[in-house]
């Protein structure tokens, strides 16, 4: 492989990284983003417990917020990657290894110049590489790119560690049963927020399956 090409990831791997978190509009999801209050200082969900009957609604909502508060502190804690920098990467692998620099800032909710300032971090520590556009112009434009391999193999391992934990005890069968259970649910969630022209959350689910 020279320079000038982007390492690919397989469809395993994107499959992987799609099921484990949706990288689309992931800056609004972000506890702790920069100029955003993080999980202690804004808490999504009440520290009520209401002696064990939470609801389903309430549950769904925290586990997602704990699940992801937990990424952001592993990237940071075992990789020194800020809640958005983890993203910009997660979000280039999820889309096989590159995306063009114009298409990545509207993907994330990140506004253009934090975007550029971010890759260029990420470029100096190698994780991620900028290749300039074709000669030819055109409609292409500039292209980030997955810099560091093997980082991104270790952000996959360390993923999969957490997952493990999260699920400990819990029988594979079981987190398939729940997670068909969860599809359907959400299927009429979107059907409902589609009658009362409430926004709705990306589409992710159904390549997540």
């Amino acid at each position: 492989m020279n320079g000038d090409e982007c390492p690919r990831l397989t469809q395993q791997e994107i499959d992987f990284l799609l099921g484990i978190y949706s990288c689309e509009k992931a800056r609004a999801l972000a506890p702790g983003a920069p100029g955003e209050a993080g999980p202690s200082a804004a808490p999504c969900f009440p520290n009520v417990l209401r002696e064990g009957a939470q609801g389903l609604g309430l549950s769904i909502g925290e586990a997602a917020f704990l699940w992801r508060a937990l990424l952001d502190a592993l990237f940071e804690k075992e990789m020194g990657l800020s809640p958005t920098q983890w993203v910009i990467v997660w979000a280039l692998a999820a889309r096989g290894g590159e995306q063009r620099k114009d298409r990545l800032a509207p993907a994330l909710g990140i506004d253009p110049l934090e975007m550029n300032a971010e890759l260029a971090g990420l470029e100096r520590r190698g994780l991620v590489k900028l290749l300039d556009p074709p000669p030819e112009g055109g409609s292409a434009g500039a292209t980030a790119c997955i810099g560091d391999f093997a980082s991104m193999q270790r952000l996959m391992r360390l993923t999969r560690s957490l997952r493990d934990d999260a699920l400990e005890g819990v029988d594979e069968k079981d987190v398939a049963a729940m997670h068909a259970t969860l599809l359907k649910i959400l299927g009429n969630l979107r059907a409902m927020s589609g009658r009362l022209k409430a926004p709705q959350a990306p589409r992710s689910a159904e390549t997540s399956s």
